[in-house]
């Protein structure tokens, strides 16, 4: 109750129907110059991304440092996506949009959602990978032991509310046009790419 409460005050009262209207499997926005034909793998950053709706899904992929084609300046194309789990796997995170493995898990032990030994043993093993070897291999290695601990709490996704990726993008401050109409909304974070589906 209070998730959907908080869902509400965010949103505003005129969006009630959306806020109580939360449907599992979870129909997610993400986007990406190229189709992803496969799984989707995880990149030098902290988890895998999606978006309520394409508009903030575009955005958010344009203002990323890292895309798929590591072609900055591609188009851009939001696709539709299935997060299969259930409400319950489902746990919202404080923050807008910029994390760090240490600070999720610092905000979900706070909030009783995962058990100190959970935390220490993932926070430990996080730390003991920090500037070993190549990046990608590093941040490929620290999201699979975020998946394992969320995992040993039943965790599937964390969500929060996305103000980071709203507003103009780098392209539009180019253009000097400051009037982008891309507004926050939820995104959700997932490490375990087995739950995604088309």
């Amino acid at each position: 109750m209070a998730g959907i409460l908080s869902k509400i005050a965010k949103k505003g009262f005129e969006n009630v129907a959306g806020a109580l209207g939360d449907i599992f499997p979870k129909k997610v926005f993400h986007a990406s110059p190229n189709e992803i034909k496969s799984e989707m793998e995880f990149g030098d950053g902290v988890g895998i991304h999606f978006a309520e709706n394409p508009e903030l899904a575009t955005n958010a992929a344009i203002k990323s440092k890292m895309d798929v084609s590591g072609d900055r300046s591609a188009n851009m194309i939001p696709r539709e996506f299935n997060l299969n789990i259930s409400e319950n796997q489902v746990v919202d995170i404080k923050g807008d949009g910029a994390f760090d493995f240490y600070e999720i898990l610092e905000d979900l032990v706070s909030q009783g959602k995962i058990k100190g030994k959970t935390f220490n043993n993932a926070f430990d093993k996080l730390e003991k990978l920090e500037g070993t070897g190549d990046i990608s291999d590093m941040y490929k290695k620290q999201n699979e032991i975020m998946k394992n601990a969320l995992d040993e709490e039943n965790i599937k996704v964390l969500r929060y509310f996305n103000k980071f990726d709203s507003g103009p993008n780098w392209r539009d401050i180019q253009k000097g046009d400051l009037s982008s109409k891309v507004e926050p909304d939820y995104s959700y974070m997932v490490f375990n790419n087995k739950i995604i589906g088309d």
